[in-house]
């Protein structure tokens, strides 16, 4: 069914650990992990990757979920696989939460907080996998209604296992909320009424320093009177 080291890299991966990132500025709480798109699954644990009696998967064999670019809901389906001649057992826990990134002032930041009002639904609440068998979890991603569009919507799921002879278990999942081809590659001119940022323009240069081309007496510069004086005297002599 897997090849070695496909067999392999899903057991690293569902034995990984989670790392909480500690960070605790602007608000936030060092009780959320890094993002799935910066760890991955987490911190390789052989001694457990090896204990293991069961991987989890989706359907193609992925032990990593990327569902792409989502609506306001997603279901996927979680399939599990016993190699051990005893039945595991194992609740289900959405552990950190739906994630998405901290955002301060327009800005993402490196740092996940949770998003608001979204939540992951499973339609079984503990799933026993039987000995040299299979089971499967589906799995709902919610996302609300007012949420901000085109934004990241990741996290853990936890299978724990009933006992401690084996080892909890992790599948990383990671959505795009909207539209990837919907955000600008290059903000609008800060002139503009859809800017995102306000940064972007046309500048040159006097004695190093830059400066917006446009009326620079005004913190708005005016497109209409954007120019350069290419005589050499190091007065905007090129954008």
């Amino acid at each position: 069914m897997y090849k070695r080291q496909e067999m392999a890299k899903v057991m690293a991966m569902n034995t990984a650990k989670v790392i909480i990132d500690p960070t605790e500025s602007y608000g936030r709480i060092a009780e959320y992990p890094y993002s799935p798109r910066q760890q991955g699954a987490g911190m390789i644990q052989i001694d457990k990757a090896i204990k293991t009696p069961v991987v989890i998967t989706d359907e193609k064999g992925k032990a990593g979920i990327a569902l792409g670019s989502i609506g306001n809901s997603v279901t996927f389906t979680l399939v599990l696989r016993n190699f051990g001649d005893i039945d595991v057992t194992y609740n289900l826990e959405d552990k950190y939460g739906v994630l998405t990134d901290q955002v301060l002032y327009g800005f993402n930041l490196t740092h996940t907080v949770p998003l608001t009002g979204a939540v992951v639904t499973f339609d079984k609440d503990t799933v026993t996998v039987p000995a040299n068998g299979e089971e499967t979890v589906n799995v709902t991603l919610i996302i609300p209604q007012n949420a901000p569009r085109n934004i990241f919507a990741e996290g853990y799921i936890s299978f724990i296992p009933h006992g401690s002879d084996v080892p909890e278990l992790t599948v990383p999942y990671t959505a795009f909320y909207g539209n990837w081809d919907e955000p600008r590659v290059i903000d609008s001119p800060m002139w503009e009424e859809d800017t995102y940022y306000g940064f972007t323009g046309m500048a040159g240069e006097i004695s190093g320093n830059l400066y917006f081309l446009g009326n620079i007496a005004s913190l708005t510069p005016d497109p209409y009177t954007i120019a350069i004086s290419p005589n050499g005297d190091g007065i905007f002599d090129y954008v």
